[in-house]
């Protein structure tokens, strides 16, 4: 005797688990004493194996494609290469470069190596050097982003050695205020 779970028997019968499981509820179907039902329970309950959107049995295995689909495709595909062929013969009448065509799959590509360039060479970081020129561009009026972007683009280097921001010029100048009041 074939006993499925009622997961496996709602979706053998194409149906929600609930409308089983209230079925179940109101005595219509039984279950097995180890939670199962059974395939005779489920047919005199009136659930009958779904049918898929062509007739066949939710378990039979899908059809393989037909020929006349394949032949279809390469007319289709064929179509498009001859058109593909006229706009690249147009192409070559205006002078336009047409894009280069792929290499067959057995030969990689090869791309050309970018040369990396060596990073910039850092400064050592000077703390006095480095307040010095935050107190100069201050003085010059300048706003705590304008510093940072200047000092970015100078190079000056932060004790970390990452880029300037506006907090961190604003945090030095108020050190630097503390230290002299």
């Amino acid at each position: 005797m074939a006993s499925l779970t009622i997961a496996a028997a709602a979706r053998y019968c194409g149906v929600a688990r609930r409308t089983l499981q209230s079925a179940i509820k109101s005595g219509r179907l039984s279950l097995t004493p180890d939670h199962r039902l059974t395939l005779e329970g489920l047919a005199q309950a009136g659930y009958a194996p779904a049918t898929g959107p062509q007739g066949q049995t939710a378990a039979a295995p899908p059809q393989p494609p037909h020929r006349d689909m394949t032949q279809e495709l390469g007319q289709a595909l064929a179509s498009l290469i001859a058109r593909l062929d006229r706009l690249i013969s147009l192409l070559e009448t205006l002078h336009v470069t047409p894009i280069p065509q792929r290499q067959p799959t057995g030969t990689p590509q090869r791309t050309p190596q970018r040369r990396r360039q060596a990073p910039p060479q850092r400064q050592p970081y000077d703390p006095a050097a480095a307040l010095a020129r935050l107190l100069t561009l201050k003085s010059q009026g300048l706003s705590l982003s304008q510093i940072a972007a200047t000092l970015n683009t100078e190079g000056v280097p932060t004790r970390h050695g990452r880029p300037w921001h506006k907090g961190t010029v604003g945090y030095l100048l108020q050190r630097a205020g503390q230290a002299q009041s």
